[in-house]
């Protein structure tokens, strides 16, 4: 028997209602990480890059590094960890581009990719930081 993979859109079946909120969630969430890393010593130099369909959600300087910075927010933890959400796909188009901000940008020094997972308790935000998430050397 043949194994057959559809592919499809994850909000696919999920209403535009449920979309809305879910990019509301996402936004508020970018602007949460955007200040609490600001007072953890992060300079943020971009946020939303987006030279190709996909983007980062931030982008800063910690530590001398460059920091490529992805953003998971949720209201609860049913469905798991927010930052469980930075798949293998998901790593792989952030170091794609990583490696289109570093060209362009011509950075000489070290990159690093953080994950910032924050799960709303009502109305305030649980942020966990998850320093070099993953290794470029992995992939």
């Amino acid at each position: 028997m043949a194994y057959v993979s559809v592919l499809r859109e994850p909000s696919a079946s999920r209403s535009l209602e449920s979309r809305q909120k879910a990019k509301k969630l996402g936004v508020e969430g970018e602007r949460i990480a955007k200040q609490w890393l600001a007072n953890h010593g992060y300079t943020i130099l971009d946020n939303n890059y987006q030279p190709k369909k996909h983007e980062i959600d931030l982008v800063a300087i910690e530590g001398g590094d460059l920091v490529i910075i992805e953003v998971k927010t949720r209201n609860d933890t049913s469905a798991g960890l927010p930052e469980d959400a930075v798949d293998h796909r998901k790593r792989q188009s952030l170091i794609r581009l990583a490696d289109h901000y570093v060209r362009s940008n011509n950075w000489q020094g070290n990159t690093r990719f953080d994950v910032v997972g924050i799960v709303m308790h009502n109305g305030q935000p649980e942020i966990n930081l998850i320093k070099n998430a993953f290794n470029v050397m992995c992939y």
